[in-house]
Parts: C-alpha cells; structure tokens; sequence
C-alpha cells in the first residue's frame, strides 16, 4: 500500500515539474500613474509613446494626468518619450523608468520643448514666361504677423505680410526674355530677419519671324530688310524654295519686313512666332501668286 502511494505521488510530481517547465510565467503587468507637463510655448502635437524592451505598447495624446499598463520581465526598462511634429520639426525628449514588474509606481514627467525659430523652408520657381515668373517660398513656425520679402534683378522686391505658416507665391513682371536673374528670400519676424537661400532663373526667349517662300522667274538675289537692316542678302536660282529666320526685336513689333527679288518687291508685317510665306512672280507681276500668312 505505502509502495502504490508513493508511486502516484511520484508520477504527479513530474508531471508538475514537465508542465511548468514548458509553460513559462506570463510578464508581470506592471501600472504607471502620473502626470505629463509641457514647458514652452511651442505649438505642438504631443504624441506621447510607451516601449518596453524597445517595443512600443501604448501611444496616446495626452497633456495632464494619465494612467498605463505595462507588461515585462522584472527590471526591465520603461521608455516614455513624447515628439513634437509641428511643421515637420520633431525634437524629442524621452524618459526612462526601470520598473519593479508586479508592483504600481507613481512619478512626473517633464518634457521642455523650445518655441522653433521662424523657417523659410523652400524656395522655387513655379512658372515662368518671357517677362515674368511666379516664386513659391515656404515658411514655417509662423504664430504672428511677419513680412516675407523677396528680392531680385539686384535691387527690386516684392512683399507680402504673413500671419502664419505656410506656401506664398510671388509673380514677378516686367521681366526681359531670355535673361538670367537671382532671388532671394528674407523673412521679417520681429527684430530678427530670417535669410533664405539664393536661387536662379531665365526668362524664356521671345520667338522671331520665320518666312519662306519660293521665287518663280529669272533667278537673281534675294534680300530682305527691316529697319533698315539687312536680314538676308544672298543669290538665288530660279524656282528655288527658301527660308528665312528674323530674329526678334522689340522695336520690330509692327515693322514691315521688305522683301526684294529682283525688281519684285514684298512688304510682310512682322509678327513674333509667325511663319508667313511669300511667293515672286518676276515675268508678269500682275499675276503674281498671291501672298500667304499663317499664324
């Protein structure tokens, strides 16, 4: 009888020992009271993070008292940390707490997060033509009045007072085609002045006059003036196509282009990025084909 009571206890026994060898303690939650303060006069989104053991198991937004639960192994470490995301800036700030796992701990926590300093974050240009472009300029942490000033060309500016952040667009005129010009940005927030980085830009070229046409008769020269300046001025054979490109001018703008085969002569109005054509008949000018314009 002893002997059978002694082996059943034996068999329980190490069944005990198997199954608590193959089943291990859940972690030991663990409760956190406090309370989160923010010194500063930032404004900011406080995303408040709880990790233990470098994996995240709480996040929350929270400004005053709050309460969580954790789990983990006994000694391990309690990370809060708290990120400002206002404008894209995000300095942080965390704090560490080893924990007594099973047991309840009541602290403070203090994060102090500085007020960022004004920004010009970008700068660009966003359209341009032949006498004019748009610049984009970005600001950021703007919480009162400033003016966002931008110059050019050396000693021109724009202007404009802005109340807070964000994307402003400057269209700048009276510009010449086909010139180079720098910018820059300046931002005047208080007493202080925030410098932008300088940038560059081209106007695009004014496109001239092309024109072409084909001489039909004797051939000879052929010559075309404007203002008194010769365009082209060269031979040409009978039945032959040809082509010319005047380049602009402003003072062109209405001016007639003369143009001479021979004796026959052509009168065509300039007209930037036209293409005109012309036709010389030199036996009988009477039935000359008539002079053709495409816009």
């Amino acid at each position: 009888m002893r002997l059978s009571v002694c082996l059943l206890f034996c068999i329980v026994s190490v069944f005990s020992v198997s199954a608590s060898a193959v089943s291990p303690p859940e972690p030991w939650p663990n409760e956190f009271n406090g309370t989160l303060s923010v010194n500063g006069e930032a404004p900011i989104n406080t995303t408040v993070e709880v990790s233990v053991g470098g994996e995240q198991q709480e996040s929350f937004t929270a400004d005053g008292d709050y309460e969580v639960t954790v789990t983990g192994d006994k000694n391990e470490s309690v990370q809060f940390f708290i990120e400002n995301t206002t404008g894209g800036l995000t300095p942080s700030t965390s704090s560490s707490e080893i924990g007594e796992f099973g047991a309840q701990k009541t602290f403070d926590l203090v994060f102090n997060l500085d007020e960022p300093d004004p920004l010009i974050a970008e700068s660009k240009v966003v359209d341009i033509g032949t006498s004019y472009a748009v610049i984009q300029v970005s600001v950021n942490y703007i919480d009162e009045s400033a003016d966002l000033i931008l110059e050019y060309a050396g000693d021109s500016e724009v202007s404009e007072t802005v109340f807070e952040d964000g994307s402003f667009e400057f269209n700048i005129t009276g510009l010449n085609p086909d010139t180079e010009y720098t910018f820059r940005p300046f931002l005047d927030y208080g007493t202080d002045t925030v410098n932008g980085s300088t940038g560059e830009f081209e106007t695009l070229d004014i496109p001239g006059m092309e024109i072409e046409g084909v001489s039909y008769g004797e051939g000879d020269y052929l010559l075309a003036e404007i203002e008194g300046t010769q365009i082209e001025n060269r031979s040409i054979d009978k039945g032959e196509a040809f082509k010319i490109d005047v380049p602009y001018q402003p003072e062109y703008e209405g001016e007639d282009v003369v143009m001479t085969v021979r004796d026959s002569r052509k009168f065509l109005e300039f007209e930037s990025g036209s293409l005109k054509s012309v036709s010389f008949n030199l036996t009988d000018q009477d039935t000359s084909i008539p002079e053709q314009t495409r816009t």
